[in-house]
């Protein structure tokens, strides 16, 4: 497995793929579970980390507060309409 001194520096191609780049060093290889390289779990996949009835709740909430907003905005704007005219 392949390490770098600063990962954090590493230039992003696309998604998940990096590549070296000047800042991040140069690669380091080491055996797998050592110097911090890691270990690889092979033929898993990873689970949905999302709860989709709690991101629909919060969507849902979201919808009513910019719902909520927007009306106050109509009316106070109603209202400044009114009472412009009321001066006139």
């Amino acid at each position: 497995m392949t390490t770098f001194n600063a990962p954090d520096a590493l230039q992003n191609q696309n998604g998940q793929a990096f590549t070296a780049a000047t800042a991040s060093g140069q690669p380091l290889t080491n055996a797998i579970g050592s110097n911090g390289a890691g270990s690889l779990i092979v033929g898993s996949t990873e689970g949905s980390n999302v709860d989709i009835a709690t991101e629909f709740t919060k969507l849902i909430t979201a919808q009513e507060a910019y719902s909520a907003n927007a009306k106050v905005v109509t009316t106070a704007d109603q209202l400044a309409t009114t009472t412009i005219n009321m001066k006139q």
